[in-house]
Formats: structure tokens, C-alpha cells, sequence
């Protein structure tokens, strides 16, 4: 069945076998690594490149963001870089396997809908963005499921009832990275001095990133299953002049449980 540009006969194929995949990716993770979660599209590619930065004390390409910070599934020759032995491993999956710390960044579903739809226009799939917010909301556009699944997944998990999850807004990382950088480098025990801070977000603004992009392999890329941009605008509020009326009130009423969990308000269109 395709359905607003989606081919979701292939997709709920992939779904089926996801569960057994998920395990063998988590195979050899240790209590003293810790996962930097989030859903897709909200960020996390820049928060690696500057934990990278600071980890490495270089400003990082991207094979070195790949092998210092990997996916979960890559990790298993990735070195201990953190206190007792720990890795940094990246993950979008709704799991946390012997991980016992956990950085979850999220950013504003509204924002994140209309970034995915962006992402997979850029990859030359056509869908109208009425059908994607559809689509979306049901968890259909890719394996990691809707965002307020996501979102709830993680504020409950074993990591967060032991109190060993930092929850980071994108939002608030983009208007003071310097200041939430800090938060994040000292809860995973990097504790980074002010000097390497400013520089790590200095070597990895927007244009920067942009820039890196543009020099990196298509075999970097192609880590993440594409050839596709990943550095987007990292708009904050967006959502506000580009999402219509009804497209707002779907995924609000969709997401509204994890957005007041999280603190963000919904707009006069919903309450």
C-alpha cells in the first residue's frame, strides 16, 4: 500500500522483523555506557559533532563523529572514551539494553513533523504534507514509531525511574548551547573546561555544519542509509507559519500527553 508518497507494504515488512533486530544491536552494550537517545530529526547530529569536538579535542569531521559517538549496533569496537570503561552510543531506538545512563534530547513534535517531511522530500519521495502529518501521527513514516510513543517510552524507562536520564530540549539547546552543552558533558562525567565549550560550539555552528557536509563521503553517509542532507535549518517555532490549522490540531491532539509531560503548551487552535 502506498500511501502520501510511502511504499508502508515494505515498511510494515521491515517492522516485523525490527523487533528481532533491535536485541542484536544492543548485544555487547555495558552499564557504563551511556546512550544518547532521541527521535529522528531532532537534533542529535549536532550534538554529536560538539560532544565529539570536546571528546576528541579536534574539530570533528564526519568519520570522526561516526567512530567517537557510534549508532548502536556500531559500538562494539568503539574504545571506552568515558569514566569506568564507558561509551557514548547514539541510538533512535525505543530501548536501553545494560546502558545505566541515558541523555534523551527532544525537540517540539510539531517542528520535528515538519523537519521529517522536509527530509524525505529532500530524498525525492512526493507526499502532501496533510497525508504525512497522517501518516506521522500512526507511527507510519518510519521503524521508531510516533513521536509521543517515543516520548513516553523514555520519560518511564528503567533509566529515568532510576533517575539517571538528563532530558534536554532542543529548543533550549539552540538559544544557549554553551550553558546545555555543560549539563550534558558533565551528567556522562566528561566535565570539559570553559575553554573547549566555546570552542566546541564555535567549530560546529550552522554554517559549519553545513559546510562539513558538503566534504563528507558519500560511505559516511551511506552509514545511515542514505545520501541525503542531514543538517537542516534547526528552526525553533516553525511549525507556526508552515503547518496549517488542521495539520496543528492532529498532531496536538495526538501528541498532547508528552507535550504537557514535557512542558510545551499547545496553541489556541487545541485548548
Amino acid at each position: 500500500m502506498r500511501f502520501g508518497g510511502f511504499n508502508y507494504g515494505a515498511m510494515s515488512v521491515r517492522r516485523a522483523v525490527h523487533p528481532l533486530v533491535v536485541p542484536v544491536r544492543y548485544a555487547g552494550l555495558r552499564p557504563a555506557d551511556v546512550l544518547l537517545a532521541s527521535y529522528l530529526k531532532s537534533g542529535s547530529t549536532w550534538l554529536r559533532f560538539m560532544l565529539a569536538d570536546i571528546m576528541t579535542g579536534r574539530d570533528p569531521d564526519w568519520s570522526i563523529v561516526t567512530t567517537t559517538i557510534p549508532y548502536v549496533g556500531r559500538h562494539r569496537r568503539t574504545p571506552p572514551a568515558l569514566p569506568m570503561g564507558g561509551r557514548l552510543v547514539y541510538t533512535h531506538e525505543r530501548a536501553t539494553g545494560r546502558a545505566s545512563r541515558a541523555v534523551y534530547l527532544v525537540r517540539d513534535v510539531r517542528d520535528v513533523v515538519l523537519s521529517e517531511h522536509r527530509w524525505i522530500a529532500r530524498g525525492g519521495t512526493r507526499s502532501d504534507l496533510s497525508e504525512f502529518v497522517t501518516g506521522f501521527i500512526h507511527g507510519e513514516s518510519h521503524l521508531f514509531g510516533f513521536w509521543g510513543d517515543h516520548v513516553e517510552y523514555w520519560l518511564d524507562s528503567r533509566i529515568a525511574r532510576n533517575d539517571d536520564l538528563l532530558v534536554v530540549k532542543f529548543e533550549e539547546l539552540r538559544a544557549a548551547p554553551a550553558d546545555h552543552l555543560r549539563r550534558i558533558a558533565d551528567f556522562i562525567g566528561l566535565h570539559p573546561s570553559e575553554d573547549e565549550i566555546e570552542r566546541a560550539v564555535a567549530d560546529n555552528t550552522l554554517e559549519r555544519m553545513k559546510a562539513k557536509e558538503e566534504r563528507a563521503p558519500t560511505t559516511a553517509l551511506r552509514q545511515h542509509g542514505t545520501t541525503e542532507r542531514f543538517v537542516g535549518e534547526g528552526a525553533v517555532g516553525n511549525w507556526r507559519a508552515k503547518l496549517g490549522g488542521d495539520e496543528i490540531v492532529t498532531v496536538e491532539r495526538a501528541s498532547h500527553h508528552a507535550l504537557r509531560r514535557l512542558g510545551y503548551p499547545t496553541s489556541e487552535l487545541t485548548t
